[in-house]
């Protein structure tokens, strides 16, 4: 998988699942005030349907794929890396409800990683605000320790088609060194207690290839 990376690239691009540094690292740790029950509460059933398929036109030319599922390191408020690297696992784990489906078209990509998790709303919210907390300051840069450099930017993503979710917040990893740079842009879609996370990884992504993920996304949260 990726292999213009070699074996460190299969380790950062793939078995990390392509996520970024956040605060969701706290996962079910994390101490938050009770809010009141939203609208809808969504389940299990909401969250399957929330992920893209290979039935979506969006996907014509890829293929599922399993990703391997790395070692974590400790828990860390400090270490970018120890938190991109658990950041799925963790919020997975303080879940109510998860699904997700990773795609690619060749092994060198490009790839699609859709993860759609449930949590009670407060929550939700404060998990994305986390994100765009972490890599506005302390994780905009860091290193991992094989030396690959990861550097983080807001991805816009203001498309009229995502009027349906109640929050989005839009990022762009580069990680790489001087011989190649692999390009991530992902979203977080929340809908009330959902979160939709939708992420493009290519050594020439764009945001126009991008964004096409991100409005499919969009188009697949629950109404209410």
């Amino acid at each position: 998988m990726l292999r213009r990376y070699g074996a460190t690239g299969v380790a950062i691009a793939i078995a990390i699942t392509l996520v970024g540094c956040t605060s969701e690292g706290q996962g079910a740790d994390a101490v938050l005030t009770p809010s009141p029950e939203p609208a809808v509460k969504h389940v299990q059933a909401d969250a399957d349907a929330a992920v893209l398929t290979l039935d979506d036109p969006e996907l014509a030319g890829y293929k599922k794929v399993t990703l391997p599922e790395p070692e974590y390191p400790p828990k860390s408020e400090e270490d970018c890396w120890a938190l991109y690297r658990r950041a799925k696992k963790d919020l997975r784990e303080a879940a109510t409800a998860h699904a997700g489906e990773s795609y690619n078209k060749t092994d060198d990509g490009p790839y699609v990683i859709h993860t759609v998790t449930v949590h009670d709303e407060q929550f939700a919210a404060a998990a994305i605000d986390d994100v765009r907390t972490s890599y506005a300051g302390p994780c905009r840069t860091w290193t991992n320790p094989d030396g690959l450099e990861f550097a983080v930017s807001e991805f816009e993503v203001d498309d009229g088609a995502l009027d349906a979710a109640d929050e989005v917040y839009g990022y762009r990893i580069e990680a790489g060194d001087e011989k190649q740079t692999l390009i991530i842009f992902g979203a977080y879609l929340r809908k009330g207690d959902l979160i939709s996370q939708i992420e493009y990884a290519a050594f020439d992504a764009t945001p126009a290839d991008a964004i096409v993920f991100v409005v499919a996304a969009a188009k697949k949260l629950p109404v209410a």
